[in-house]
């Protein structure tokens, strides 16, 4: 009772209080980060190994197995699954309930780290992926012209991928399509047989005139320099200069002439072999509507709010869009954080119609405008600060903390709604506003503590749910319980301040209306009219369906035999809804199927067949999709990369043998 009379003494004192919540609520909706999902923390870490030119076997042998061997021993794996294919080899490292995937993901790197040097020298790195749900492109632009894909894939490397790195909240910018730009010596077997120098001899020679390496320092006074020998190539002139063979030997003092070497020259690389500017070999196709393209996938910062990156990153293609080389342009061909906006103005929307449809209720059942307004005042307050505990807990707006606020609208009115009724039965005992509120408060709290702790008591385990289904749901259930407990606290203060401050006085006669009291209930005289109108047709309405309950509860009551149906009708109730979740009929799953407007066609073909069968393959399933689905309205292909296998998911690269087109 202490909150309420101080409420109803000291109103200007409760309203600072409220309206200190809400601007701290709606300060904090700003900060709150938007995303699609909230963050999940998966126990699942994945060592992706790329081998150029390794079968499945080799694989397995070479790198699958020791780092098996390596994480095998890390407490806590629950399960270990390995995939070898030709080229790549995956392990993932699925760990238990309650691993903190962090720490998992650093452990697992420590240990693959110790095994670094058994794997074959032809072998990359190890790359450590831990599983996140929001660790996946939630964007992918293609860059397409006329310059041709390997000069395109230059533009977006030095151009493009540098300014989308700066843009706030992007974690990553990987570009796939085109070759990269690598320097080719190409020597002439001729030529070499006449120096008579083997191959390996040029190899070395190039090695050893490509270090840059610490050379000491120098003391000079007071100062300390350090020195470096500088030694890299710098220009295709240096490559073409370096030594091979005649005078002092690149390999030390000592060494032996090579055989028919002329004693008195010099033999360069330029007399045995042809340097120049080339791209590495094809190892993968992309194709946006039949043309080459090249793939540029944004990567969020988990904490990042996905729609103010996205229009950032909308921005920033325009800004690009004018500096292109002619005929070149950027088309975004997936857009996640479109169907984040959607999701969120869609429950937004029903946010607003919710309030709507709960006033209009409110209004058909109390019949007064003033206490509508009251009990509709209760909603904006309540989710307004619940947003400042999100913010705390470091929650974000995603589609379930939306949906946990969309369904608490009708319970958050539920406690203001029960205050309100039963300080209106004390107003027309003829009490001032003030004691009505303050009786009617204090008669009906208890109903009002139990009706908000029991909505508490359901939700706040949901929210200690354990496993990954848990962390989905922990924001959920804290969302509506955290708003539940507001809309009480509002029933107990804003609620009865208000009752106290406009609720109309029954203990005085009613004055005639003067001034503009006087002027709009002449002009709303037809408003009113038609307004008692429906609600005394309203309470006729209402009194049939009362008497057509009393009847049917006066049937069931009647004796042992109607009572017996009333139980047998619901025990068949209970039993259906069983059967139909445990036949199947109600289908269980993670995620809700939902309809993004486009689909994925995977191809894997037999195990060895090169990047160019693969690629016919892939045109032959454009021109059957371009046939068949005419509502299509863009293909995205990739060959070479894909793929149908949970290597693909875990972030294992495809082989020359798969394919993904994606349709839209």
């Amino acid at each position: 009772m202490g909150l309420t009379r101080l409420s109803i003494g000291r109103p200007l004192t409760m309203l600072m209080i409220i309206l200190g919540l809400v601007v701290l609520g709606y300060r904090s909706l700003n900060e709150l980060p938007v995303d699609r999902y909230p963050a999940v923390d998966f126990p699942f870490v994945s060592v992706v190994t790329v081998f150029p030119g390794a079968g499945p076997e080799d694989v397995e042998d070479l790198v699958v197995k020791p780092i098996e061997d390596a994480v095998a021993g890390i407490p806590g794996i629950d399960q270990l699954l390995s995939i070898s294919q030709e080229g790549v080899g995956v392990v993932v490292v699925a760990f238990e309930e309650g691993i903190d995937g962090n720490q998992a993901a650093i452990e697992v790197e420590r240990q693959v780290a110790t095994v670094g040097g058994q794997l074959p020298a032809e072998a990359f790195d190890p790359s450590i992926i831990k599983a996140d749900i929001n660790a996946f492109p939630i964007m992918e632009i293609i860059l397409s012209g006329p310059q041709g894909q390997d000069a395109l894939s230059q533009v977006a490397s030095n151009e493009i991928k540098p300014r989308l790195q700066t843009i706030q909240g992007v974690a990553a910018v990987s570009i796939s399509g085109g070759r990269e730009s690598e320097i080719h010596i190409e020597a002439d077997p001729s030529k070499l047989a006449a120096f008579g120098i083997p191959l390996e001899v040029v190899q070395q020679a190039l090695v050893l005139n490509n270090l840059t390496f610490p050379a000491g320092s120098i003391e000079e006074g007071r100062q300390n320099t350090s020195v470096r020998s500088v030694g890299e190539f710098t220009s295709l002139e240096d490559i073409e200069n370096v030594v091979v063979a005649g005078g002092p030997s690149p390999f030390g003092a000592g060494s032996p002439s090579m055989p028919g070497q002329d004693s008195g020259g010099l033999v360069f690389v330029r007399d045995v072999a042809t340097v120049g500017e080339g791209f590495e070999d094809q190892s993968q196709a992309l194709r946006y509507n039949g043309e080459d393209a090249v793939n540029i996938s944004i990567i969020k910062t988990s904490d990042a709010n996905a729609i103010e990156m996205a229009d950032s990153v909308h921005t920033m293609i325009e800004e690009l869009g004018q500096e292109l080389p002619p005929g070149a342009e950027m088309t975004i061909v997936f857009d996640d954080s479109e169907f984040t906006r959607d999701s969120v103005d869609a429950v937004q929307e029903d946010l607003i119609l919710a309030v709507l449809v709960t006033g209009l209720v409110m209004l058909v059942f109390l019949h007064t405008v003033r206490s509508t307004f009251i009990v509709l005042l209760a909603i904006p307050t309540s989710l307004i600060a619940t947003f400042l505990v999100m913010w705390i807990a470091g929650f974000s707006l995603n589609v379930l903390t939306l949906l946990a606020l969309t369904l608490t609208i009708g319970i958050l009115v539920d406690d203001s709604v029960v205050v309100i009724e039963n300080i209106e039965r004390h107003l027309k005992m003829k009490k001032k506003p003030k004691q009505a509120a303050l009786d009617g408060r204090r008669q009906i709290g208890l109903a009002a503590i139990t009706i908000a702790l029991v909505d508490v008591a359901i939700y706040v385990p949901v929210a200690f749910t354990s496993g990954i289904i848990g962390q989905f749901f922990r924001s959920y259930g804290i969302t509506i319980a955290t708003a539940v407990l507001f809309s009480l606290f509002v029933s107990f203060t804003l609620t009865t301040m208000l009752a106290s401050l406009c609720m109309k006085d029954e203990s005085q006669p009613e004055s005639k209306p003067r001034g503009l009291r006087k002027v709009f209930g002449f002009l709303l005289w037809p408003v009113d009219k038609v307004w008692k109108g429906f609600i005394a047709l309203w309470n006729w309405g209402f009194g049939l369906l009362t008497s057509f309950y009393a009847a049917t509860i006066r049937f069931v009551l009647r004796n042992f035999l109607t009572q017996s149906l009333a139980v047998l009708v619901a025990a068949a109730a209970v039993a259906l809804g069983i059967y139909m979740v445990i036949s199947g009929v109600v289908g269980t799953e993670v995620f809700p199927q939902e309809d993004d407007a486009k689909f994925t066609v995977n191809i894997e073909m037999p195990a060895g067949t090169n990047l160019e069968a693969t690629d016919q393959a892939a045109q032959e399933a454009e021109y059957i999709i371009l046939e068949q689905v005419p509502e299509t309205v863009s293909i995205l292909t990739r060959v070479g990369s894909g793929g149908s296998g949970a290597a693909s998911f875990f972030g294992g690269g495809g082989t020359a043998n798969t394919a993904t087109i994606v349709v839209q």
